[in-house]
């Protein structure tokens, strides 16, 4: 998958779990996007055969879940979407899961550059995309739900 769908499925995750503030959001994003934000920026430092395969290790995003499992748990989920979503979309991913203590090919994914691969790209966005509306609907029907702020009780009185 592309890199906005994973910071946009991090943050809708995050917000599924009950985050509301933007900076956390923010990292939210940029949690999700870890994996292929250091690949990019380690790119500068040494080969893509070392960087890519560590950074979209199952292992090394767990332990990054870990790590911020106690900074914030709505936000920490991210990077293991991240590396799950990739590997449904792509099938070269899946030889990178356990890395560095195994690397041999997983069966699944699909080739993205085939029409499978396509499809596959596009039904996880209608799902994301359907998802975000989900939650839109269920805020406004619980924002419709509360009663209004300020005033007297009697003023509210039909609302409840």
């Amino acid at each position: 998958m592309d890199i906005v769908f994973h910071t946009t499925a991090a943050v809708v995750l995050a917000r599924h779990l009950g985050e509301r503030r933007m900076p956390a959001l923010i990292w939210a994003a940029i949690i999700g996007a870890n994996a292929d934000i250091g690949s990019i920026i380690g790119y500068s430092f040494l080969p893509r055969a070392i960087i890519y395969p560590l950074f979209h290790s199952l292992l090394v995003q767990v332990l990054i879940c870990l790590i911020i499992l106690f900074i914030n748990r709505r936000i920490a989920f991210g990077g293991l979407l991240h590396v799950l979503t990739d590997a449904i979309s792509h099938k070269y991913t899946t030889k990178h899961l356990f890395h560095p203590f195994w690397h041999n090919q997983i069966p699944g994914g699909v080739t993205w550059h085939d029409a499978d691969g396509i499809c596959v790209w596009i039904m996880l966005w209608i799902l994301l995309l359907l998802i975000i509306y989900r939650e839109y609907q269920e805020a406004r029907r619980w924002n419709d739900n509360k009663p209004a702020q300020g005033g007297s009780p009697a003023e509210h009185a039909d609302k409840y």
